[in-house]
């Protein structure tokens, strides 16, 4: 198994990294430690999540990482980050990200 990340993952991390980093280094870090974490969870687990049927992504599950929120969908060997976002946030439904075409995938 491996994990693929959408651009708004991406982004995602790269913005909350940055945010933290402002306030505190160490906060930054166990940020992402705690996504390192979450994503070694779901690569040994990927049915860990629970399956929300709201999500724009039919099957996509939702993983509860400390604060953040891990949107997801499985295929195959790999464990397709579609969004993350902080607990707080749970509010913004997002759409999924455009960068994964699921069509090519052979979904």
């Amino acid at each position: 198994m491996k994990v693929v990340l959408s651009g708004q993952a991406r982004a995602y991390i790269r913005d909350e990294t940055a945010y933290l980093r402002r306030h505190s280094r160490q906060a930054a870090r166990f940020f992402r430690s705690r996504l390192a974490d979450a994503f070694e969870n779901l690569v040994a687990f990927p049915d860990i999540g629970r399956d929300i049927a709201r999500l724009p992504v039919p099957g996509a599950r939702r993983l509860v990482a400390g604060d953040y929120i891990i949107d997801y969908d499985t295929s195959h060997d790999t464990v397709y980050v579609l969004a993350i976002r902080h607990g707080r946030q749970i509010g913004e439904e997002r759409d999924t990200d455009d960068d994964i075409d699921f069509e090519e995938l052979g979904r």
